[in-house]
């Protein structure tokens, strides 16, 4: 995902974490996942601006920096519900369309 596509309160899906822990020890992507939920929601954005703030939580007060080249939005169910398999599937392929023609200067 590119910082001019994020907004703060959107929900997104991390797949990777490349600032401080790896994504396997976010405690914001842990706590989510021990509640059922597959998003964490963009809280806020570094003075840098090249730094996200996601939780699980739009209550929560801390908050797990990203790249927002490490998320993709989460995509909302349909009224077919989708398996894990299909939602997953949908989001590398938003992922992948978002990347293609490689990585930026």
């Amino acid at each position: 995902m590119k910082d001019e596509d994020v907004k703060i309160g959107m929900k997104v899906v991390p797949h990777d974490k490349s600032i401080g822990t790896p994504l396997s020890d976010s405690v914001e992507w842990k706590w989510a996942q021990q509640q059922g939920q597959p998003f964490l929601l963009v809280k806020s954005q570094s003075a840098a601006r090249d730094c996200w703030g996601l939780a699980y939580s739009s209550n929560e007060s801390f908050a797990d920096t990203f790249l927002a080249s490490d998320f993709a939005p989460y995509i909302e169910p349909t009224k077919k519900h989708l398996t894990k398999a299909e939602w997953l599937a949908k989001c590398e392929e938003l992922w992948n369309e978002a990347h293609e023609g490689g990585e930026e200067s």
